[in-house]
């Protein structure tokens, strides 16, 4: 009897990973796109499909969900498709969507990549193509005014943490005393209010200071002098006098 519940044990174990290879292995050959949508067609998409243009393949409506009727205009979702390894470059997909208003749209030939995907709306198209292998931008509009009293020869506006500072935005002549810029500043649209900028900034004399914590907003920033400050605080969100 012992022998025959060590048998079954066995047949059970070897069934187990006979199923667990199998799904591996079955991973192991999809090779899978991955998405991250943008909706910026001004409204609510109520259908997003993706079908595969050569099986013939369609997924279930991938705008809504249990809580949701929708992808609300402005808002992002990361979508994935797989298809089997050994497909060729030829292999492509369609992706297309309907929104709230009866705009209807498609895009024939999707290809197995990883690609931020956004959705136009009609009046926004530069061709006949309703998306834009790009990511969704937010921007911060600043005003900025030197009044460190001197020229600021180095400005910067970049992630936090980030190692690279972009570009200097105090130009090859400086930012001279007393004068100001209005400086732009992008960023993708799937980083939230916990990814803050820094402004950071330093003088003809060099003094160095930045301010860590900028949102993208529409604001007029001061560059103080040190001797100016009364905090910790290098710059006033507020227009000199």
């Amino acid at each position: 009897m012992k022998k025959l519940v060590s048998l079954l044990l066995a047949l059970s174990l070897l069934v187990v990973a006979a199923v667990a290879f199998a799904e591996t292995a079955e991973n192991a050959e999809n090779q899978t796109g991955v998405y991250t949508v943008y909706n910026e067609t001004g409204e609510k998409v109520t259908e997003l499909f993706i079908s595969d243009n050569v099986s013939g393949d369609k997924t279930e409506n991938l705008a809504v969900d249990e809580e949701n009727d929708g992808l609300a205009a402005g808002e992002i979702i990361v979508l994935e498709y797989s298809i089997p390894a050994g497909e060729d470059g030829s292999h492509r997909l369609t992706l297309s969507f309907k929104t709230e208003g009866g705009y209807e749209a498609a895009f024939q030939t999707l290809s197995i990549e990883e690609a931020p995907v956004t959705l136009l709306a009609a009046d926004a198209m530069t061709g006949a193509t309703p998306i834009a292998f790009a990511a969704a931008q937010q921007t911060g509009t600043y005003t900025v005014y030197n009044k460190t009293g001197e020229k600021v020869t180095e400005l910067y506006i970049f992630l936090t943490g980030a190692e690279d500072k972009g570009e200097n935005l105090a130009g090859e002549e400086g930012l001279a005393a007393d004068a100001s810029a209005e400086l732009t500043k992008s960023i993708d649209k799937i980083l939230d209010g916990s990814h803050a900028l820094t402004l950071s900034f330093k003088t003809e004399g060099g003094y160095e200071a930045a301010f860590t914590t900028l949102s993208i907003e529409e604001a007029p920033i001061t560059l103080l002098a040190a001797d100016a400050m009364t905090g910790a605080t290098p710059i006033s969100f507020s227009k000199p006098e």
